[in-house]
């Protein structure tokens, strides 16, 4: 490509600028780009004052991957172009900007595994992805399933059951998963129906017991049955009164644990996370379609973490979930009159619009305001899609009947966060960048898809890098590395300064898509 020469120099600039997340460029804004897989096309877009733009893509290796000038025609820019097919997995970080008046945004290369072409037949065959598959609605009792299990030496096994199967219980013998528990830990089976499926961890078994203290008979039963009219009627009424639109039918999913006749609800399956995937006949546009689960004790809805593909006019909405629930498909769009021209409005609306952020009234987000530790611990338990526990907490500050009592609760007991020395959380006061760094990498961890690890002294290459606590270094470092958290446009990071809440939905954003729990 030719520049002209003032082009050529501002673009050198811009390669020697550092990535500057959450950056407040006051003259471009960049659009949320989604996660893509190797070979697909890339579109970046966004707004702008100037008459043109360069963009700049680096690849996770941090080489410069397109480097490309944009004509902005009616404060809008748009270019796209094509990922290579040995496209490197990993964050990729967008610059735009002229001169040092930058904005950013990043998306995710994810690497699928070949898909699996299912055997024919009722033995299990293994497959060329590393899975067995069984297609007869036979296989569900105690002998067959062992008998499948042994003979698959994978550590996924798919058993394919027709519709009408998928509506009676499904009941998986303790014993042929404990068996085969003590070689695979790792191991799952997926029941899998035309327009349903469900991955279940064979560790489920040890929610029952271990050992002789297990009954013969027990069993962990798998229910999809269809909820009553009173519940549909029900939701359909809630969801008008949120301003929501029921896109699919109501999804309900149980798992029970069934010793000698006796039947018990397994409600939470701690940090394992179940892959539920089902079909709509039509096309869904992502950043508007988000899964729900209906709590019928408190008639509200929460966000649950799902993916969504759209192929020959169906979308495949593959959910994220450690719980059982009711779910359903909504469509929401939210914005604030307070975002235009704001670097953080497309992160900010694409989150409203699914339940995870809200504004300071229905009609202003605030976005440079400062958000308290409390409110942040509030936002990673609903990205997480967990659900509140109301109990005494050990932090001294903390009251049994505060606003966020339940949501720390939760973040305690998942692990996302810590108190101080002296017993307190400070749930009112400012959270920090690094503070907000710690946490966000540990919801990684919780949700099985940790930061790398990142050796510390990387962290110098910040005029303040000698500054960011002992305790979050390894943290910030490893949210660096995958593009989470960037500098500030003055070389610092600014670790103890007051994060605000645009930027708090920009690492919110991107550590979704990182775990896949968000297009």
């Amino acid at each position: 490509m030719k520049l002209r020469l003032p082009i050529l120099f501002i673009a050198a600039m811009l390669l020697l600028l550092p990535s500057v997340a959450g950056a407040d460029s006051q003259h471009v804004t960049l659009d949320p780009v989604p996660n893509k897989q190797r070979g697909d096309t890339v579109e970046i877009s966004g707004s702008t004052s100037y008459d043109e733009v360069i963009i700049k893509v680096i690849q996770p290796d941090q080489t410069v991957l397109l480097f490309e000038m944009a004509d902005a025609r009616e404060g809008k820019f748009h270019i796209a172009f094509t990922l290579p097919t040995d496209a490197t997995a990993g964050p990729y970080n967008i610059a735009a900007g002229k001169g040092t008046d930058v904005a950013n945004a990043s998306f995710q290369v994810i690497v699928h595994p070949a898909p699996v072409i299912p055997p024919v037949g009722n033995a299990p065959e293994q497959s060329q992805a590393g899975q067995c598959t069984v297609s007869d609605d036979r296989i569900i009792n105690a002998d067959r399933l062992k008998q499948a299990l042994e003979k698959c030496k994978s550590t996924h096994l798919v058993i394919e059951l027709s519709d009408e199967a998928m509506l009676d219980d499904i009941i998986l013998p303790w014993h042929a998963l404990a068996s085969k528990q003590l070689d695979q830990p790792d191991g799952i089976i997926t029941i899998k129906t035309p327009g349903f499926s469900v991955d279940l961890p064979i560790a489920l078994a040890s929610f029952v017991g271990a050992g002789d203290a297990v009954p013969s008979d027990a069993s962990i039963v798998f229910q999809r049955k269809p909820v009553d009219q009173a519940m549909l009627e029900e939701i359909d009424r809630k969801a008008d009164e949120e301003g929501l639109t029921l896109i699919s039918p109501v999804v309900p999913f149980g798992i029970y644990i069934d010793t000698m006749g006796e039947r018990s609800e397994l409600n939470h399956f701690g940090d394992t996370y179940m892959t539920r995937t089902f079909v709509v006949d039509h096309a869904l546009d992502a950043s508007l379609a988000t899964v729900f689960m209906y709590n019928p004790a408190t008639g509200t809805f929460a966000f649950v973490p799902a993916l969504f593909t759209v192929e020959n006019g169906r979308t495949t909405i593959a959910m994220q979930h450690n719980a059982n629930g009711v779910y359903v498909v909504v469509s929401s769009r939210k914005s604030f009159g307070d975002l235009n021209g704001h670097w953080g409005r497309q992160a900010i609306e694409w989150l409203a619009s699914k339940g995870i952020v809200s504004g300071v009234s229905q009609t202003q987000f605030n976005p440079d305001g400062e958000i308290t530790r409390a409110e942040f611990a509030a936002l990673l338990v609903r990205s997480l899609g967990l659900q509140e526990e109301i109990k005494q907490t050990t932090f001294a500050d903390v009251g049994s009947n505060e606003w966020y009592t339940g949501v720390i609760g939760a973040a305690v007991s998942s692990g996302l966060i810590n108190g101080y020395k002296d017993g307190t959380f400070r749930p009112d006061a400012s959270i920090s960048r690094e503070q907000m760094a710690t946490m966000i990498t540990r919801a990684l961890a919780f949700a099985g898809q940790p930061a790398p690890s990142a050796d510390p002294h990387s962290l110098s290459q910040f005029k303040d890098g000698s500054e960011i606590s002992s305790w979050a270094a390894s943290s910030v470092a490893g949210a660096l590395q995958i593009g989470l958290v960037t500098g500030m446009g003055d070389g610092s990071f600014d670790p103890a300064g007051e994060a605000s809440r645009a930027q708090a939905a920009t690492m919110l954003l991107r550590m979704l898509r990182f775990a896949e729990f968000m297009n």
